[in-house]
């Protein structure tokens, strides 16, 4: 294992313990190199195309909110046209999990994917970040979501269905179907001989066994 790799790992396994360390930010990077794999471990196949920040007109999904205020999901998996699409929420501590943030979700997924899509035409026409959004539809043109027309002009694609949710998180303690344990990831990752993927697997159980703040003051 190179010095760097392990200097990496052992930074985030104690960084984490700091008041304002944000660690989900950090091991982002990580996480999606394996989110294929991890994708087909709960849902049988690989995303074609995997989209991160993807954003949720608010008031789409919630008619009584005002404005064009968006929520960013972690992760927009695609795979295929018959298939649903992924809303992967990504938790490196159970407690940052929100009960607002389940209901935005929770929403969303009832609002279906067509829809979602629509209201990203709302968001564009707001957006002083034109440039960034383009690169957003052209991801999801190139992902058979949408067919691009001009710039922000679009026809929506997509069936109705209903996306699916997906949260990665230390553990499952409420017994949902719909997260995926970090010791679990890390035994997917752990097959991989390579030295990041054996270093990245041993904080991921470490991370599941002790939560951030849960070292005692003299470790």
């Amino acid at each position: 294992m190179t010095d760097y790799v392990q200097r990496i790992f052992d930074n985030l396994d104690s960084w984490r313990h700091l008041p304002s360390y944000q660690l989900e930010r950090r091991a982002d990077a990580f996480f999606s190199a394996y989110l294929p794999d991890i994708l087909e471990l709960r849902f049988g196949s690989k995303p074609a195309h995997l989209i991160p920040e993807f954003p949720i007109h608010i008031p789409t999904i919630h008619p009584g909110a005002l404005g064009h205020r968006s929520f960013k999901v972690d992760y927009l998996g695609v795979f295929s046209a018959d298939r649903p699409l992924v809303l992967v929420e990504l938790k490196t501590e159970a407690s940052s999990r929100r009960d607002k943030q389940d209901w935005y979700l929770s929403k969303a997924q009832d609002t279906g994917v067509r829809d979602l899509l629509t209201g990203l035409a709302k968001i564009y026409a707001a957006t002083v970040a034109k440039s960034k959004y383009d690169a957003l539809l052209g991801a999801l043109d190139r992902a058979g979501l949408i067919r691009l027309r001009g710039r922000g002009v679009f026809d929506v694609l997509a069936p109705s269905i209903r996306p699916e949710i997906l949260y990665i998180t230390p553990a499952v303690q409420d017994g949902s179907i719909s997260a995926i344990p970090f010791t679990e990831i890390a035994d997917l990752i752990a097959k991989n001989a390579d030295a990041l993927s054996q270093r990245f697997a041993a904080s991921l159980r470490t991370w599941a066994l002790v939560p951030a703040g849960g070292l005692s003051p003299a470790a």
